[in-house]
């Protein structure tokens, strides 16, 4: 039977996701930001009976969904039809149970990444001359989703609507997590920010440049810094996922490891 969590579950939930924290990192902090009982968040469990063991959870946050099972092989079709019915826009997890998914969301394209994880900066990249580095506010989300909307993944994502980018990063720092980007003058060309930050941990995603200041290192200098402030602030360890070879290497650097695997279908 699949059933909706309560705060009550609260933290019998943060204990089932902390065994593998890496792959629940967004899990774990849309929990502790928003709580149980949230517009934005709902959590399903699926058990064998009322009062059973979980054998999975499924998050769903706005239109998306992270599913999580500590048992690769669990029967997914309950959860999978229960997601369906709710016409998921994306699913994530871990690589090796979200695969098993595809077969029932065949709208959805299945994108394997590699799961990294940094405990300490290695290396900081600097800024060229002439640009600079800030954490954004609310007073600049209009500016950022104008950017966002330029850069092609992001604006097929959100399908060309700038007014959700705007609502949704607007929403993701007032719920604690945080925006750096570079600018050129006054012109904002390139960005990292955390997303799911927790008591330890955050995901950076969303890095990205505007397409005529590619080359020169802003996303480099953007999630360096990015990283030294979080750990600053007493996070752990910092996540993101790549599937790009070359942004890869970049990361590494910067002292990002691989884990493991992570699926996106989008």
């Amino acid at each position: 039977m699949i059933t909706k969590l309560t705060n009550k579950d609260k933290d019998k939930l943060l204990t089932y996701a902390a065994a593998e924290p890496e792959y629940n990192l967004f899990l774990i902090g849309d929990i502790e930001n928003y709580g149980l009982d949230s517009e934005q968040v709902s959590v399903f469990a699926k058990s064998e009976g009322e009062g059973g063991a979980w054998e999975m959870v499924a998050l769903k946050y706005y239109e998306d969904f992270l599913v999580y099972s500590p048992d690769d092989a669990a029967d997914i079709l309950p959860m999978a039809e229960f997601i369906a019915s709710m016409y998921a826009k994306g699913l994530n997890g871990k690589y090796s149970f979200v695969k098993r998914f595809a077969d029932y969301f065949p709208r959805l394209t299945l994108r394997k990444t590699y799961l990294s994880r940094l405990n300490t900066v290695k290396k900081t990249f600097s800024l060229p001359e002439g640009f600079k580095a800030r954490l954004l506010g609310q007073e600049d989300m209009e500016s950022y989703a104008e950017m966002l909307i330029q850069i092609e993944e992001f604006s097929a994502s959100n399908r060309g609507d700038i007014k959700a980018i705007k609502e949704r990063s607007a929403a993701k720092i007032a719920h604690g997590d945080d925006i750096l980007a570079v600018f050129d003058g006054d012109k904002m060309v390139s960005s990292a920010s955390t997303s799911g930050g927790n008591s330890v941990s955050a995901m950076v995603a969303s890095v990205c440049t505007l397409e005529p200041y590619r080359g020169r290192g802003l996303a480099s200098c953007a999630v360096s810094r990015l990283c030294e402030y979080e750990l600053s602030r007493g996070k752990k360890f910092l996540c993101l996922f790549y599937d790009n070879p070359a942004a890869g290497r970049i990361y590494e650097r910067v002292g990002f490891e691989i884990v493991g695997e992570y699926a996106l279908m989008l």
